[in-house]
């Protein structure tokens, strides 16, 4: 099932899913045809040494507009303006995500951080402390940057779909002008994505007033 999402331009975001995808996934995922060499080591479980997450991260990306994940490319003339026509905010874009795709990186997030706990698959640690020591990062540094990046690919709620609402399919050369109903929605979701893609956490809920 195919459900939409919404993605801001952002720099860090676009590291961080070059990161996930070079660093972390490519390294771990591996061909899963075998090797005529007996004394090759066993693959990984499923889902990186099938190269499920892989594939999976690829049908992503393949999804996700090109001036999110690389932000300084070529300007397409989309714009999206505040209800005075004149204020301008960062684009955003509607983007449609396969459900079993956001699962199968669900469920390597969870087996990664299960591998950093010590209570997951030591061999999957150890290619990730092998992947770390190549980039020279931590191995905690590679798995939140997944963690961050799925915050943001799972984040629904009311603000997105008002906002979803009035984005186009193909945003180029287009103006949107948003409502004030639509403008609170924006900047509330621009405060969130803040938070997630810093620190993969939702913003917490508001205090009750003061009497």
């Amino acid at each position: 099932m195919t459900v939409p999402i919404l993605l801001p331009e952002n720099a860090t975001l676009a590291r961080l899913l070059g990161h996930v995808e070079d660093r972390l996934l490519n390294g771990l995922c591996q061909d899963p045809e075998p090797a005529e060499d007996d004394d090759q080591d066993e693959p990984l479980p499923a889902p990186f040494g099938d190269c499920a997450a892989s594939d999976a991260f690829d049908r992503v990306l393949a999804c996700i507009p090109a001036r999110v994940l690389y932000p300084n490319v070529e300007d397409t003339g989309y714009r999206i303006l505040g209800p005075d026509g004149r204020s301008e905010h960062e684009p955003v874009y509607a983007v449609p995500l396969d459900e079993a795709d956001v699962a199968v990186l669900d469920a390597a997030l969870r087996d990664l951080r299960a591998a950093l706990d010590g209570t997951g698959d030591p061999d999957v640690r150890e290619e990730l402390a092998i992947a770390a020591a190549q980039w020279e990062t931590t191995e905690a540094a590679m798995v939140d940057a997944l963690a961050r990046v799925l915050a943001v690919l799972t984040l629904r709620d009311a603000d997105t779909a008002t906002l979803a609402e009035v984005l186009p399919e193909s945003p180029a050369l287009t103006v949107v002008v948003l409502t004030h109903t639509q403008e609170g929605a924006y900047r509330r979701l621009a405060e969130t994505w803040d938070r997630l893609i810093r620190t993969g956490r939702s913003l917490p809920s508001d205090p009750a007033p003061s009497d």
